[in-house]
Formats: structure tokens, sequence, C-alpha cells
């Protein structure tokens, strides 16, 4: 540390001498600083910068000093308000006693932050809250020593830290023993204060130099000093890693000089800096220098590769399109085309053009292509040759001096004749817009229609319009949905290599097909299971080799060259991925060793050669604060608050809701001048998962069980970089009520009580049971004799039951053999009585037949009860049908038929006799003519019978008529059917077409 200082000092004090008048604010005061007098500042581009105004940080615009922890790193800042602490993510401001003016900043060997403005000097230290304060030293100073006017600059040694005051030198130990003071030898502002020859010196505003020799004050020889090249004050300077050296001046901003002493750069207010006045810079540990300004804060990335080229170097618009022309770079804008000279600033080359796309420098003449075709010989200016559009603008190798380009009505080729444009002809193939792209290898044109084509054009044997012309589509190879806007050629080595939708094709001659391009080793896949990287942008590089850059979130760029025989290798640029920045357009400068990245946000340059002055730190993550909801702060920047710093953090019931604050301090901005950082959170003890990454950087919880935790908490920036875990562990102690003790004292007031009640219940049960006893005894004495004597009771009563039921079903049997014998009866003597006046010997006959019928079922005495076959059944029903024929003559018409495996199903007696009765004596009064009467039966898988009884006429409801009818034959077969069939029969009755048809199906024979 003392080398380091030792060489600031020496830099402070030999090389940048201020001018002798600098305290009269009416001279020039002292010029800048160079080591190098005749150069003038180089026009370059501007390093990403970011800025803060009394509106982030919340105090006075003013700022003094600026200092960054070596430890936690973060920034503190002398502010006219006080002093600022800033962690990366929060600005605090910390009130200072006296006078609020912070002058100087000093951060001690062991980590402690001192200041000192105009009445007092500080240090800052933890309350009982844990929040830092700044403590005043003014009790250990000396009494003489006590009242000083202003402390104007400090320095931190390994013993202590020193002050200058106006008229004492001041040192206050690590070993907070009295401070000491050394009287000045005359009364002065002094301006630096550094470390030499194990003894502190200082220069006052007079530039005399004194130091502390043997605890005495004597005065100090500098070196002979530099004349200053630019009249301006020099108010700090640092000395960079990378042996670059930064001067903040009063007027022109920040000046960078190389090791040479050749001013290379100046960051002013044209370059993004709210103010050309610097107080103070301080280096911080990722490459940035802080500048502490009248108006606000401002950080440079000095140590990048990146530079932003803007309105600073004159060049305005986004960019589109950018070319190459020997020194010069070529930039097309919506606003027009801007050329770079070899200083770095950008020249416009007109208004009028607007919208060019292609820049190509050909035998010392410049094309412009685009919505003209313009042309400028060897130092002349442009002028447009051609006012028709040109898409694409390629000179053909195999024909000096002609050059192909698109059209919207095909490829077209034309030359310069003495500096005169014309064209030639147009191609046969390809027709309508085409975009001429690349000339590989030589004489061969590819072109992209937006019909989704790319074309091949054949111009080794000359420009011709019938040369030979071939289209690929994704049939040949190539991705579905491609076009000139998503497609991009370029060259690697021999082969042809296309970029579509994210992928990488090549053309293989040998198939004159397009094969995804596999040969390059050294790209991260996308994801696991991809099949090839996804590329985002590609450009051609030198010797044939080939830049690519990987989509967001990395957006790494690669420099991919030959490894081996038909292999290649991607190597990834040592600077680190610009995140938040989509370029559209790559270039590469092989003589500037520079790689151009040109998109509609901005036009940046990658310093090929820059490797980083250091290593990147580490990214590490903070946990700031832990509060409850009441805003209680219990554990505060590593300090535990509620117990000593050994012990872990122990929480009460009462604070089960906490806010928990985090920070990272990381300071790069991106190419707009922003930072990100993200965190996710994980709480061991109630979160499965981590947190998805979100730049708050706080989290709050409430209702917390009561349970020991553990926070695990991580930060990523925008690189890509994640922090190691940090963890705090931390427990919720529960209530009194729900300790362990109080759940054993619970449960063995809960057993005694239990114990008491057990006990009680027992003798109770006890004498219970002994009564119960004697009563159970006595009862089941008697309840034995009563269950005897019910027994013989439910006996009887059963038998008397069994016996009461049987005559009942008997009775009923006997009553529908009575009911059904008289309704037959009934019927045929209905129909003797009307045939004996009309016919006497049909009612002779029908009388024979009817003795022949009644003798049928009167040879079966007990019909009711004995099964019939079917057999027998239609033996009864063809003497009753008969009987019918001969009552009716030839009104009637009788079909039977049986199926003969029929003629053994046993039936209950009489039961399809209804069913005919009653087909012949509603269907003559419902029939116009005629009557025919059916019945058939059949025999059905299963062992199942079908019985049909149809007649011609109309079905009559019981109730719809006006015939004597008392429903008995039909009612007397649903009984029976119910009785010997109770589940096993269907019986529906139809009527169509002239016919009432009755369908019995029984599903088993009657068992006997």
């Amino acid at each position: 540390m003392l080398r380091s200082v030792a060489l600031l000092a020496c830099v402070h004090a030999f090389v940048f001498s201020p001018s002798p008048h600098a305290a009269e604010p009416t001279d020039t005061a002292t010029a800048t600083p160079s080591l190098a007098p005749a150069a003038r500042p180089r026009a370059t581009g501007t390093p990403f910068l970011r800025t803060w105004t009394a509106e982030d940080y919340g105090a006075s615009p003013g700022n003094r000093c600026v200092v960054q922890h070596p430890q936690n790193h973060f920034i503190y800042v002398g502010n006219n308000a006080g002093v600022l602490e800033f962690d990366g993510t929060r600005w605090r401001l910390i009130r200072v006693p006296g006078r609020p003016t912070v002058r100087t900043l000093a951060i001690d060997a062991i980590g402690r932050v001192w200041t000192a403005n105009d009445d007092m000097i500080c240090r800052l230290a933890s309350d009982a809250r844990g929040e830092l304060t700044a403590v005043s030293m003014r009790d250990r100073l000396p009494p003489e020593a006590r009242d000083f006017r202003s402390a104007f600059t400090s320095l931190a040694t390994p013993t202590g830290v020193y002050f200058t005051a106006a008229r004492h030198l001041l040192f206050f130990p690590h070993d907070d023993t009295p401070a000491r003071a050394w009287p000045l030898p005359e009364e002065s502002v002094a301006t630096r204060l550094w470390w030499s020859d194990d003894a502190p010196h200082w220069q006052l505003a007079n530039r005399k130099i004194f130091r502390l020799r043997a605890d005495r004050i004597e005065p100090a020889t500098p070196a002979a000093p530099i004349a200053p090249s630019d009249a301006d004050e020099t108010l700090d300077t640092v000395l960079l890693p990378d042996g670059r050296l930064a001067v903040a001046t009063a007027r022109t901003g920040l000046l960078l000089y190389d090791r040479t002493g050749r001013l290379v750069q100046r960051i002013d207010r044209s370059t993004g800096l709210p103010s050309n006045r610097i107080d103070a810079l301080c280096p911080d540990h990722e490459g940035g220098v802080w500048l502490a300004l009248r108006n606000g804060l401002a950080r440079v990335q000095l140590d990048s590769p990146y530079a932003l080229h803007g309105t600073a170097q004159g060049l305005d618009g986004a960019p589109i399109g950018i070319g190459l022309d020997g020194d010069h770079l070529y930039v097309a804008s919506g606003e027009g085309l801007t050329r770079r000279d070899p200083a770095g600033r950008f020249h416009s080359l007109g208004p009028d053009l607007a919208g060019p796309r292609k820049m190509l420098s050909d035998a010392g003449r410049l094309f412009i292509a685009g919505a003209n075709l313009q042309f400028a010989p060897a130092g002349a200016p442009l002028r447009v040759v051609d006012e028709r559009p040109h898409h694409g603008f390629l000179p053909l190798r195999t024909a000096p001096g002609v050059f192909v380009f698109g059209t919207p009505n095909g490829l077209s080729f034309g030359r310069v004749d003495r500096d005169t444009w014309r064209r030639l002809g147009r191609c046969a193939d390809p027709t309508g817009p085409i975009h001429a792209v690349l000339e590989h290898p030589a004489g061969i044109v590819w072109a992209l229609s937006p019909a989704g084509k790319l074309w091949r054009v054949d111009f080794t044997a000359g420009a011709r319009a019938a040369a030979p012309a071939r289209a690929f589509t994704t049939a040949d190879g190539l991705p579905a949905g491609f076009n000139e806007l998503n497609t991009r050629l370029v060259p690697l080595g021999d082969s042809l290599v296309v970029l579509s939708r994210g992928k990488l094709f090549r053309f293989d001659p040998a198939s004159s097909r397009f094969v995804p391009e596999s040969r390059i080793i050294g790209l991260p896949a996308a994801t696991p299971s991809a099949d090839a990287t996804t590329i985002a942008l590609a450009g051609p590089g030198p010797a044939g080799s080939l830049w690519l850059q990987l989509p967001a979130p990395t957006r790494t760029t690669f420099h991919v060259v030959p490894d081996d025989a038909d292999r290649w290798r991607a190597t990834p640029l040592t600077a680190p991925a610009l995140p938040r920045y989509a370029p559209t357009e790559l270039l590469h400068d092989p003589a500037a060793h520079t790689l151009w990245l040109a998109g509609p946000a901005a036009l940046v340059s990658v310093d090929l050669d820059w490797q980083p002055a250091r290593p990147p730190p580490p990214l590490v993550a903070y946990l700031r604060q832990v509060e409850t909801a009441a805003g209680s702060a219990l554990w505060r920047d590593g300090q535990n608050l509620t117990a000593p710093s050994t012990a872990p953090l122990r929480l009460d019931y009462r604070q089960n809701a906490l806010r928990v604050t985090y920070a990272a301090p990381t300071f790069p901005a991106d190419f707009r001048g922003r930072t990100h950082t993200f965190f996710r959170t994980k709480l061991d003890g109630l979160d499965q998962t981590w947190s998805t990454w979100s730049q708050t950087a706080q989290r709050e919880f409430t209702n917390l069980p009561y349970r020991d935790f553990t926070l695990r908490l991580q930060a990523r920036d925008d690189t890509g970089r994640v922090s190691a875990e940090t963890v705090l562990a931390f427990s919720i102690a529960p209530p009194w009520w729900l300790t362990r003790w109080a759940y054993l004292a619970y449960s063995a007031l809960g057993l005694l009580t239990l114990g008491q009640i057990i006990r009680l219940r027992t003798r109770v049960l006890q004498r219970k049971a002994t009564y119960l006893e004697t009563v159970v005894a006595a009862r089941t004495a008697e309840l034995h004799g009563q269950n005897q004597e019910l027994a013989r009771l439910h006996r009887l009563e059963l038998d008397e039951k069994i016996s009461a039921r049987l005559a009942e079903e008997k009775a009923r049997l006997e009553v529908l053999r009575y009911q059904l014998n008289p309704h037959f009866l009934f019927n045929a003597l209905n129909s003797v009585c009307a045939q004996i006046t009309r016919s006497p010997a049909a009612a002779r006959s029908m009388v024979v037949r009817l003795a022949d019928f009644c003798r049928l079922t009167l040879h079966r005495p007990d019909a009711t009860e004995a099964a019939m076959s079917v057999a027998e059944e239609l033996a009864l029903l063809r003497a009753y049908l008969e009987i019918e024929q001969a009552r009716l003559g030839e009104l009637l018409t009788v079909e039977v038929s049986s199926d003969p495996a029929a003629d053994s199903f046993r039936l209950p007696p009489f039961l399809l006799l209804p069913l005919v009765e009653n087909a012949v004596k509603y269907g003559t009064r419902t029939s116009v003519e005629r009557l025919t009467v059916r019945l058939h039966v059949r025999c059905e898988p299963g062992g199942a019978i079908a019985v049909e009884v149809a007649n011609t006429g109309t079905w009559l409801e019981p109730d719809s008529h006006s015939a004597p009818s008392h429903g008995i034959g039909l009612e007397n077969l649903r009984q029976r059917l119910t009785r010997y069939f109770p589940s096993a029969h269907e019986f529906i009755t139809v009527s169509s077409d002239g016919w009432v048809i009755m369908r019995l199906r029984l599903l088993a024979p009657l068992r006997d």
C-alpha cells in the first residue's frame, strides 16, 4: 500500500505541478498537465458512462471527494450535506456534526471511514441500532489544535490517518490513543497529501512542499516540473492499473494520458458529463473511475474494450449499415451517410444520401448503393449516376470493372467507363425483386429473393444475360421461412455459410445442397437438448475466418479460425459480453484491430487487443439489514443487534414478520449508462426452491412459523457473473406457552388429570358393575323362561300361518278355476243359442264340440294345479276354435301353427285360452268384414317360447266400449303369469295396420 501511495505522490508532486497562482480565481491557474506538449487530444469513442444527480442520491448536488471501501467495495462520497454511502443498490446520507460540507475522506488500514469538514474530524462507527453515524474525534485532539479551520486533505497509513488543516498537521493513531498535532510553518491551504520516503508530504496552494521527518516539519524540494500544455487547473490525478493517467481539471473535464505522456482522450460535457469541473477522482475495483462533481456524480468505465460512437464524435442517427474503405469507416443511418476520419470524428457526406444500404470501395473509387447509385472517383465528391434502386452492389472478380447488383426486376450488371456509369444488361434468371449478397467463389454470385429463394448465378464465363442460374429453397436444405431480411451469407474458408433463423448451413458442392454446419467446435449449446448452437449475428473475418455472436442473454462474440483440416474452432473474445445490446451489423477492421458493432441503439467499437488490467473481482452479495415489520433493526451489515456478534440471531415470537435488504456492489454500466443487478433468495425451512431473479433488493416475510431458518442470498450482474451464497441463520422462538417445556407441563398435567378421572370413573364403574351383575342374573333367568315361551308360541304361529297361506292359495286357485270354466261356458252357450234358430244342425254340431271340450277339461279334475304341455293346451284351443268356426262360419278364418320343439313346454292349464277368446270376441266386433285369428307358438334359443295371438280389427280399451265385459279373462291371465312366472315372462299388446297382436314370452317352463 505504501508503494502505491508513494508512486501516486511522486506523480502528484513532481510531474503535475500546479500553478503558483492557483488560489487566485482571476488567473488562468495551472495549465492542464501533459507529458507531450505538442500532442492534441484525439477524438475517440466515449467510454461507458453512468451519472447520478441530487435527486438520485437525495442530498446536496455538490460533492467534494469520493473513496471506495477496500473490503466491501461500497462507495463513500463527501457531499455538501454529509457523507453519502452507496452499496450499488441504494444511497444513504450520513449526517456529520458541525458544518455539513465534507471536504475529505479516508479509509484506514482496519476499514474505518474518516471524514473532515470545516470544523470537525469524525469517524464513522455503528451506533446501538447498527447504523453508521459520524462520531467526533475532537476530544482526541490536543487542546491547542481543537479549533482548527478546515481540514483539507487526508492520508491513511498503516499506523494511522493524517489530516492537513490551515495551521496544523494532525495524526490519529489506530490504537485510539490521543491524536498528535504539529504546527505548520505557515498558514495556507494544503492541496495534496501523499506518502513518500517513509514520511508524509503535502503541498500548499503556493506550491511549497513540506514533509514530516523525525517528528519535525521541514521543507521538501520537488523534482523539476514538466510544463503543462493547456492552461487549466489540475484538481486531482489517478494512476490507473494499465499505466494511463487520469487527470481531473477545473474546466476541461477528465483527461487521459498514456504511458508516454500523450493525451489520448478527453471526457467532458460533450460526452455526457454533467459538468466539466471534476473535484476528485477515485478508481474502483472494476476498472472504473468515480468523478466527484459540483452538480452530481459520474462513473467512467476506463478499463474496457468497448467505446460508444455517437453525437460526441459527430455521428447522428441510428446506424443501419457500416462499411470500410481503407482508414475510413462509413456509417449509414436514417439521416444519411457519414465517414469517420483517422482521428475518430464523423463527417456527413450530404443530406441527399438518405437510405444508403451498401458502401463499396473499389480501385480508389467509392460506390454508395441504396435508393440510387452514387459514385465518387478518387478525391472527388459523390454524385448520383443512377436514380434507380440498387439492392446490393458487388464487384465481379471474373470481369474486372463489372459490378453485379440487385433491382426490383432481377439481377443486373454494369460497369464504369472513364468515370461514367452505364448498365450492361439483366440476367434472364432470376426475375422479380432480388438482393445481390455475396460473390463466393470468384464468379459465383449469391442473391436472395423476398419470395424465399436463394439464387446461385454463374458468372465464371463473364457477365452475360444467359448466365446459368439455380434457385435453392427449403427442399435443398435451407430452413423454412428464410428471406432477405433474416438471412446472411458469409464465407468460411472455401465454403459458403448461410446464417438463417439462428442456424448455420454450409453449401455442399458435391450434393449441391445445404447441410447444417457441424465443423465448428467450441460453441456452447443453447440448451442440453439443442441439436445446434443458436447464432444471432455473423460477419466475415480476416483470412477467411468468421465472427459469430450468440443471442441474449449471453451475447458472447466468437472468432472462428481454422483448427485442423476441415475443422474450425470458435474462440470467445477476451472482452466480456456486452449485455442488452443487439447489433445488426458486424465489421472487422484488421488494420486497427477493432471489431465494429452497429445496431439501431448505438455504434460500438471493440478493441481486439484489450486485456484487463486486473482480473475481474468476484461478485459478492451482502445482507445489509434485517428488521421487523415495525422498522426495528435486528441485524445490520454483519452485526447482530440482539446479542453479541458471535451469537446466532435468535428472535422471539413477536418478531415473525421480517424485512431483509441486501446489495451487491457492482458498478459497470451498459452502453446506455444503466446497471442491472439481480438477486434471488431461498429461505430454508420455508421455501422449497430459489426465488426468481429480480432487481428488487429486499424481501419481506410475514407470519413465519416458530422454527430454525437459513436465509440464502445470491446476486447476478449483467455479464452473467453469479455470486457465492451469502448465508444468515436465524431462529424464531415460540411463545412460552408453545415451548417444549410448556408442552411437557401440559402433558404432565393432562396425564395427572386423566389419572384422577380414570380413578374416580373406575370406582363408579365398579359399583355399577356389581349392581348390574345382580340385575343381569335376575333378568337372565326371567328372559330364559320368556324365550322358551316365545319359541313355543312362534312355532305355533308359524304353523298357523303356513296352514292359512296354503288354504288361501288353494281357495284362490279354486276361485280362478270357477271363474275360468263359467266364463268359457258363458261364451260357448251364447254361440249355441244364436245358432239354434238359424241353423239347428250347426247348433247341434256346436253342442257336440262343446261336449268334447268339456270332456277334455273334466278329464283333469285338478287342472288348476297340474301343469299342461303346449301340445295339450293347443288341443283345447283347437276345440274352442272349432266351436267358434261353427258359430261364425265363413266370417272366421283361423291359422294355428306350432314349433314341434315347443310341444313339451310346461304351462299352467288354460293359460292361452283367454288370449284366443279375446281375439275372437273383440275381433268380430272391430273387423270390417271377416275375422282372421292367428295363433303361432315358436321355440327360442335358451329354452324360452314365444306365443303370438293376432286378430284383425282394432284395440278397444277396457273403458272405451259398451260391450259387456268384466275383463276376467285377461285379469286372470296376468294374475296367473305373476304367480307362476313372477320374473320370467313378458306380455305386451300391439295394435297396428288393422291387427291387434298379443305377444307372450315365457323364459322358462313351469316346473311340476
